[in-house]
């Protein structure tokens, strides 16, 4: 075989040698339809590997998620306008209200310190204001002192009733002693009186025995009075002692009276907030002399604000949150129940004068 003949067989093309691979081949560059599925061949030929799956639109998955967003939002919003907004009813026609607490000291005294200023907010309890303690403790100082002087004096009181017990005691002696003596006199008077008339006894003797019985009965009745006065002493003394003890003496009790008041009169030199609110009106000043139940400043209490309205109740919701209580939040929304409840009497109001003018 020549070269020639070599060269034109090699020539010959590969798809002539492999009829099945030439009919793929052409099957593959005809045209296909649109939505027809291409099968997927590997490089050498093998046979056609999986359908690949026909991706999901995003788009129809997108929307689907907006449209669910939308309709969870709008049901969120529907209960809470049934369980919230449904009570309230706005209006343009309203102003704020709320109590005003004044700061007054309840002592006289000089300014030292001031804690807090316009618009600040405080707490209940917060010190505000501080006057000069010096007074008010040495009023304390001197209750302390009169109590434990009213205590030692009390003590001693019950102590006497002892002393005057013995007292008593030495004046019944005292009297005993003066009733034998006045009965020895009288027996030297009466063995004397029958022998003055035998001449056995002098006159004079006679009187003197009669001067020491006088003198007797004179000390007798002396120490009868002793002893009555020393009763009267000892039922004196136990009438400010008897069922009654130390503690609840009333000297100790008035004495312990003072000591409070003293005390109250220190604690009340602090001025604190009576509220939760904010500070406004402020007047008193560093070294002010101010006098009790004077106004320093003013709190304005922030819990117990609302907001009447002349709204008008027939505008209201067929329902409203009952009033459950005095005291409602600053909002600009307020309770229908409050709107009313300020509208109904503006209306009675107004009707009573518009009667009473016609």
């Amino acid at each position: 075989m020549s070269l020639a003949e070599e060269k034109q067989q090699t020539s010959v093309p590969q798809s002539d040698a492999d009829p099945q691979r030439t009919a793929r081949r052409a099957s593959a560059d005809a045209p296909a339809p649109a939505d027809a599925e291409q099968p997927v061949y590997d490089d050498r030929g093998a046979e056609p590997a999986a359908v690949a799956p026909k991706p999901r639109s995003k788009r129809k998955l997108a929307l689907g998620i907006v449209a669910l967003a939308v309709l969870l939002g709008g049901l969120a919003y529907g209960v809470y306008w049934w369980l919230v907004l449904f009570h309230y009813e706005s209006t343009d026609n309203a102003y704020v209200q709320g109590n005003v607490v004044q700061l007054t000291p309840q002592i006289a005294g000089t300014v030292v310190a001031i804690y807090a200023d316009d618009t600040d907010f405080v707490k209940a309890g917060q010190p505000l204001v501080r006057l000069d303690p010096a007074d008010a403790q040495v009023a304390l100082d001197q209750a302390e002192a009169q109590l434990a002087q009213a205590v030692r004096e009390v003590r001693t009181t019950y102590v006497n009733n002892g002393a005057l017990r013995a007292q008593v005691a030495a004046r019944e002696a005292d009297l005993a002693k003066a009733r034998s003596d006045v009965q020895r006199a009288q027996d030297d008077v009466n063995r004397r009186a029958p022998l003055v008339r035998t001449g056995a006894v002098g006159q004079e003797e006679f009187n003197h025995a009669n001067a020491q019985l006088a003198a007797a009965k004179s000390a007798e009745v002396a120490a009868a009075s002793a002893i009555e006065a020393a009763r009267e002493q000892l039922a004196s003394n136990q009438s400010l002692t008897e069922n009654v003890s130390v503690e609840q003496h009333p000297n100790v009790l008035r004495a312990a009276a003072r000591v409070r008041e003293a005390f109250l009169a220190l604690r009340r030199t602090e001025l604190v907030a009576p509220v939760d609110g904010y500070v406004a009106r402020r007047s008193v000043q560093l070294g002010q002399r101010v006098q009790a139940g004077a106004p320093l400043l003013s709190v304005v209490a922030v819990r117990l604000t609302f907001l009447p309205s002349f709204l008008s109740v027939t505008d209201a919701p067929a329902t409203a949150w009952p009033c459950e209580s005095e005291t409602m939040p600053l909002r600009v929304d307020v309770p229908v129940c409050a709107i009313a409840v300020e509208t109904s009497a503006n209306e009675k109001r107004n009707a009573q004068i518009q009667e009473g003018t016609a």
